[in-house]
């Protein structure tokens, strides 16, 4: 499982930090060596349990030789938030 948060630092403070959101990627266990195919949530603060969920969706085939990066970019093309 990836989970990626998204904070507010108010002017670039970290004692003042609050988390806004979460994405969180969970590989479904379908795919092969190469190809990946995931379960995407999106949460609204630090929430990461089903109550929390404001959209989610799939990436399906995913080449995992690209990187966690691209896996995040294709999360948050394939899901309306």
């Amino acid at each position: 499982m990836i989970v990626a948060k998204i904070e507010l630092w108010p002017c670039g403070s970290y004692e003042d930090s609050y988390e806004l959101g979460r994405v969180v990627i969970v590989n479904d266990g379908t795919g092969d060596k190469d190809f990946g195919n995931y379960n995407v949530r999106f949460h609204t603060g630090r929430s990461t349990d089903l109550l929390g969920v404001i959209s989610k969706g799939r990436v399906k085939n995913f080449k995992r030789s690209l990187g966690v990066f691209n896996l995040l970019l294709k999360s948050l093309k394939g899901c309306k938030v």
